[in-house]
């Protein structure tokens, strides 16, 4: 087994950019909206960290459910159904690594984009997607209370493993102790960063 550590670093520093994915535009009936290349690559985001999509309108289409199409950090396939903006802009629960389609259950009628939210509302991060041991790691937290977990697999199907609370509301520096033969992902190493919990992580794995 290689003993060769490697390291990986996430930031929450990704601007918003409310095209991103898909320019101002209407649609007629139910037909899938016209996405920018970046779209389908995962350009739109940091490398190795999925993040939230934004759908902006200067109308009311609150009306239209809009079906987000796309795939998690993982690779795995998932679609998520948003009403549409009220003269503002709303953001997915869920975090897109791609997206393959975005549509509405029937015309959207004033001119809507899709983009990206910034990394302040949160990622999810992928450590590396083969075996691989957690040997450590070093967070500067973002101020927000809340879990940073690790996920064997996959955020959203898979096992987490551990989690590390964010407890205070000042901005920290967080530096575990992790047992000296690491954390064992037998699937993958994923790891997911609610809002505003954290500013910076660095993982150093083995993998």
């Amino acid at each position: 087994m290689s003993s060769d550590i490697k390291s990986k670093t996430f930031k929450n520093d990704l601007s918003a950019a409310t095209a991103a994915i898909a320019a101002l535009q209407t649609t007629s009936g139910t037909a899938a909206m016209t996405l920018t290349a970046a779209a389908g690559t995962g350009a739109f985001h940091s490398t190795d960290q999925a993040a939230k999509v934004t759908l902006t309108s200067g109308g009311n289409i609150s009306a239209v459910t809009i079906t987000i199409t796309g795939t998690d950090i993982a690779g795995n396939a998932q679609t998520e159904d948003i009403a549409g903006p009220n003269a503002n802009t709303v953001t997915s629960t869920k975090f897109y690594d791609t997206v393959t389609s975005v549509a509405g259950d029937g015309s959207i009628g004033t001119n809507t984009s899709v983009g990206v939210a910034a990394g302040t509302a949160g990622g999810q991060g992928k450590i590396n997607s083969e075996r691989t041991r957690l040997k450590g790691l070093h967070a500067t937290t973002g101020g927000t209370v809340g879990d940073m977990t690790f996920y064997n697999t996959s955020p959203v199907s898979g096992t987490s493993l551990f989690s590390l609370t964010v407890a205070t509301t000042t901005k920290d520096y967080i530096d575990p102790y992790i047992p000296d033969d690491g954390v064992l992902f037998d699937a993958g190493a994923y790891v997911d960063l609610p809002a505003g919990t954290t500013a910076s992580l660095t993982v150093f794995y083995d993998g």
